[in-house]
Order: structure tokens, then C-alpha cells, then sequence
């Protein structure tokens, strides 16, 4: 990947606001909590100035979510400071939940995780994940 230019004074203000958002916030911010945060006019400017980080590779976008910024890393891979928590395991969806032993999951060498909110993380503390398969 090619070295990413140097910002303009707003496009550099919107990307420090969006990292503080998330380190503070633990979700990314709507349009509109930046255009406030960074006096900007409209939140047409904003979704200009996000629409060319987005090129950039600064960021991404899903259009369809009201926070769906996510910040990209050098590589073009989207950055986290989300606490992850280990999946252990799976349950089948509409029947009961069977048992399983936290020393079996424990003892498994390689883990698949998922991020999870930090507010979840500080008040629960312990946590793990688990797969579920069907509907229910």
C-alpha cells in the first residue's frame, strides 16, 4: 500500500475526533455528533469529508448503520481497542443449553474471539462467547 497523504487541518480534526469517540465511547459517532464536535456547517460537509477518508483508506463506512465508522489501520485493516472474549463453544438455538466445562475450553490451544462493548466487559467481567447454530 502506498504512503497515505498528509491531512487537512478539518480531515485530521474529524479522524482525532472519531479515535476519541471510540476510546471514550466504545461505539463510533453519528454524522452529526461530528459535526458538532468539530463545528462544521452541515452534515453534508461532514459526509463529504468522510465520504474522501473513506477513499483514503482512513476509514470505512456502512451507509446503512447511523454508526457505522470504523477506523482503518496502515494495512487498510480496521482498528479495535474493543476487549475481545473468547468463543468456547456452541449451542443449538430453541433447545435447551447443554453443559460445558470451562477446563475443556480452557485446555483448547486456539481460540476464535469476538469484540465486545467495553461497558459489557467492565461490569461483567468474566465473560466468553458461544456460537449458536439454527433459528429458534
Amino acid at each position: 500500500m502506498t504512503a497515505r497523504r498528509q491531512l487537512p487541518p478539518r480531515r485530521r480534526r474529524i479522524l482525532e475526533f472519531i479515535r476519541e469517540f471510540i476510546a471514550d465511547n466504545g461505539i463510533p459517532p453519528t454524522v452529526r455528533d461530528v459535526q458538532k464536535a468539530c463545528d462544521i456547517s452541515s452534515t453534508s460537509v461532514v459526509d463529504y469529508n468522510l465520504r474522501i477518508l473513506d477513499r483514503d483508506r482512513y476509514l470505512t463506512r456502512r451507509p446503512d448503520v447511523a454508526r457505522g465508522i470504523e477506523l482503518l489501520d496502515e494495512a487498510g485493516q480496521p482498528v479495535s481497542s474493543a476487549p475481545r472474549v473468547h468463543i468456547v463453544g456452541s449451542i443449538a438455538a430453541g433447545l435447551p443449553i447443554p453443559a460445558f466445562s470451562t477446563e475443556e475450553a480452557a485446555s483448547s490451544a486456539e481460540f476464535d474471539t469476538i469484540e465486545v462493548s467495553p461497558e459489557l466487559a467492565r461490569r461483567h467481567g468474566r465473560l466468553y462467547g458461544l456460537t449458536v447454530n439454527g433459528t429458534s
